[in-house]
């Protein structure tokens, strides 16, 4: 199931579904955004794996490696290692190994206090958004933090971190902004890394949400372990 787009109304949606149904009659949910509230969802109450990646009408800009990541792991034939251009690694910390969760910083934290809401201890948590100004995503971070969310997880992957338009310059002095204040809030003794191309951009490559991994930092190399999924 690849989802059309984001937008919103997947918290209104997450109640009404049968999570015993999918777990009985398996289906692999594709999309991004406000679809990160149906991904974790189904990880944490049906224990599918789901993909997180570009929806149907971000696919016609997504550039040539995110189109080829999204269909490398729809047909299973998919590189277990990822060795983004451009990473920057924040905090090293040696090498970061848990469940891939997360997605949308906003939806993530919509979810915090309702049934669908679940810890990330051991895990390795994606966060990205968009059109979003720092005071916003200053104040959810800090809630995050405030929950204990990003004490003990076993890394931390930020993505994009855009204003929403086309102004390069002011999407970097963006990204800088949240690097340097996730730096403040988060635990220690595992890895950070930020630039990682996932998010709302022309650079969104896939991730499989539910899959264990291994962030090794040294090589900068995410390293996907398929084998982990038959205990999720």
């Amino acid at each position: 199931m690849l989802a059309i787009r984001g937008g919103f109304g997947c918290l209104r949606l997450i109640d009404q579904l049968d999570m015993e149904l999918f777990r009985r009659h398996p289906k692999l949910l594709v999309g991004c955004s406000d679809v990160t509230v149906l991904l974790n969802g189904l990880l944490q109450h049906a224990g599918l794996v789901s993909l997180h990646g570009p929806v149907a009408i971000s696919l016609a800009r997504s550039d040539e490696q995110s189109v080829i990541s999204l269909f490398s792991l729809l047909t299973g034939n998919f590189s277990e290692r990822i060795k983004p251009k451009g990473l920057e690694i924040l905090r090293g910390s040696g090498m970061g190994r848990g469940r891939l969760v997360g997605g949308n910083l906003t939806s993530l934290v919509h979810l915090l206090g309702t049934p669908w809401d679940s810890r990330w201890d051991d895990c390795i948590l994606l966060l990205e958004d968009t059109n979003e100004p720092m005071y916003r995503l200053d104040r959810m971070l800090t809630q995050l933090a405030l929950t204990g969310r990003l004490e003990r997880l076993a890394g931390l992957l930020l993505g994009t971190f855009d204003t929403g338009n086309n102004d390069r310059q002011a999407s970097l002095r963006l990204q800088e902004a949240v690097w340097s204040r996730v730096m403040e809030l988060v635990g220690p003794e595992f890895p950070v890394w930020a630039a990682f191309p996932v998010g709302h951009q022309e650079k969104n490559e896939t991730l499989p949400i539910g899959m264990e991994a291994i962030m090794e930092s040294g090589t900068g190399t995410l390293r996907l372990l398929p084998k982990s999924v038959a205990t999720v």
